[in-house]
């Protein structure tokens, strides 16, 4: 794995955001998403808004109850991620909206794949066009988490 080198910090402030959940294996292609998401304005937190020494399960159980909506960056090896399924299991029992978006194609365990049933799913993988790929990207995330036009 190559070493984790957060893009940018992660937003601060009762502002809405975006909270992401996904495979530190998979952060570089996480990551170029979020770089673009941010250039489009919306407010993200992800791990790398964690403070060393802190206690990550009380950070990341905080971030999710105060988030907008939770992004989830599916893979096969997020599907296997103990961290991945505990924040989306405790994101859909504090009722988040939540956004799936799969890397590549991904067999989900029975447990993941019945919890994310009903939950957006966007195949990146099956887009042949990038755009139009990120264009349903967008129209599924709350505008509300963009920085105010100034």
């Amino acid at each position: 794995m190559a070493d984790f080198v957060a893009p940018f910090d992660a937003c601060q402030g009762n502002e809405p955001y975006i909270y992401v959940s996904y495979e530190h294996k998979d952060s570089e292609d996480v990551f170029a998403h979020l770089k673009k998401l941010r250039g489009d304005g919306f407010r993200i937190w992800y791990d790398g808004g964690i403070a060393p020494g802190s206690n990550w399960a009380e950070e990341i159980a905080m971030a999710i109850i105060n988030a907008a909506c939770v992004l989830v960056f599916m893979s096969p090896e997020a599907s296997a991620s103990r961290e991945v399924k505990n924040e989306v299991s405790f994101a859909l029992s504090k009722k988040k909206p939540m956004v799936c978006v799969y890397l590549n194609e991904t067999t989900l365990p029975l447990g993941l794949e019945m919890q994310l049933g009903n939950v957006t799913a966007i195949h990146e993988h099956r887009f042949e066009d990038n755009g139009k790929f990120y264009e349903r990207l967008l129209k599924s995330l709350p505008d509300y988490t963009r920085e105010a036009e100034l």
